[in-house]
C-alpha cells in the first residue's frame, strides 16, 4: 500500500527547524505560505532537515510531490 509510505513531518509547531523524514523515492519538497508563494523548493531523496528560524510565524502548507503521489500537510511555524 503507497499510502504507507506518506513522509512524516516533526516537529508541528516548528520553531528553527522541520524534519521530513519516510521519504522513499525521489519528489520535490516545497512549503507554501498562506498567500500561496512557494518560499522552499527542493528535490529530495532521503530524510531531510529545513531551518524555518527565519520564516514568519503561521500556518504553511508542505507538499511533497513524486511520480506516484503527492501529499500535503499544514504546519505551523512558531
Amino acid at each position: 500500500e503507497e499510502n504507507n509510505h506518506k513522509p512524516i513531518l516533526y516537529p508541528n509547531p516548528a520553531n528553527n527547524v522541520l524534519n521530513i523524514s519516510k521519504i522513499s523515492q525521489n519528489g520535490i519538497l516545497e512549503i507554501i505560505d498562506i498567500n500561496g508563494k512557494i518560499i522552499f523548493s527542493k528535490e529530495i531523496n532521503q530524510t531531510t532537515q529545513i531551518n524555518t528560524k527565519e520564516y514568519k510565524k503561521g500556518i504553511y502548507i508542505v507538499s511533497y510531490k513524486t511520480i506516484k503521489q503527492k501529499f500535503t500537510q499544514l504546519i505551523s511555524i512558531n
